[in-house]
């Protein structure tokens, strides 16, 4: 009797450790499980982390993906590569010349006209009777980036064109190439191959600064009295000189997600600046500093 009695107490504490221990292996996994949920909140505030890439200022090669750019380059007419790209002032939409001007001359069922007066992408109403003329202009700068990423189109259409011209004495060049001594209408040959858009492209961009309006940078003192707006988080900007201040508006009610442009000014040196006033206009009319342009924005006085 006293043997059974032992074993039954020894089989009682066994199980009672065996449900000690099976508790604990319960524990360990729902520690590990927490674990694993943890490790994996981190890894998605990692991968929510913005990866910033530096600007690059030197002239380090830069391989990308074209179709990354497509978006940036493609006409959305024809759906090709821009080729004499032409931007609508009001809404900064792009497309080939000959594309919007085949466009704006298309009947418009939607109102009965002989001739449309929108823009394709965003339907901009161009209140002119000639919009090619008064609304649209030639963008340089997606036409130069267009013919430096792709050269190949724009050495075709030159090929092209040269083969539509007649050939301008053959015979003279023959004997000029043959002669020993080079004509006088003959120039000299050139150093080294020079790309044209060397040149071109230092006078496409201009660099300035938007800064939000304060009383103490004032030269006039305590003047305004209107409401002063927050800080850009990027103030330094780099854009075509042809930008107006209408579309520096547009800009900064965007990035300070307001509802409307119209109730902000912009200035330079404390003189309020007119709405089709353009980078370049205001920097030889208004900057007589060395360094780079400065603009302040503001709401308007009311």
């Amino acid at each position: 009797g006293a043997a059974s009695s032992a074993s039954a107490a020894a089989a009682s504490s066994t199980e009672q450790d065996s449900s000690v221990s099976g508790g604990g292996g319960e524990k360990t996994k729902e520690s590990e499980a927490q674990e694993e949920d943890e490790d994996e909140d981190e890894d998605e505030d990692e991968d929510e982390t913005p990866n910033f890439v530096q600007p690059i200022t030197d002239s380090t090669e830069v391989t990308f993906n074209l179709a990354d750019m497509n978006k940036h380059l493609v006409c959305k007419l024809c759906n090709g590569y821009f080729r004499d790209a032409h931007t609508i002032m009001e809404c900064l939409h792009t497309f080939c010349k000959i594309c919007l001007y085949n466009y704006l001359l298309t009947r418009d069922d939607r109102v009965g006209t002989s001739r449309k007066s929108d823009c394709p992408v965003c339907h901009c109403r161009l209140d002119h009777a000639e919009p090619m003329k008064n609304h649209v202009r030639f963008d340089r700068t997606k036409q130069s980036i267009v013919d430096l990423i792709l050269p190949h189109f724009r050495e075709r259409e030159q090929a092209k064109a040269a083969g539509s011209k007649r050939p301008a004495r053959k015979a003279a060049e023959e004997k000029t190439a043959n002669a020993d001594r080079p004509s006088k209408r003959q120039k000299p040959p050139e150093e080294g191959p020079k790309h044209k858009f060397d040149e071109e492209m230092p006078k496409l961009y201009l660099t300035f600064e938007l800064k939000a309006y304060r009383v103490k940078d004032s030269k006039r003192g305590s003047e305004f009295k209107g409401q002063q707006l927050k800080e850009l988080v990027k103030p330094w900007l780099r854009s075509s000189p042809k930008l107006t201040v209408k579309h520096l508006k547009k800009y900064l009610a965007l990035k300070l997600a307001r509802d409307s442009f119209e109730d902000m000014e912009l200035t330079c040196q404390d003189e309020v600046l007119g709405t089709d006033h353009t980078l370049e206009f205001i920097k030889k009319t208004r900057w007589h500093e060395k360094s780079n342009l400065v603009l302040h924005y503001r709401l308007k006085e009311k």
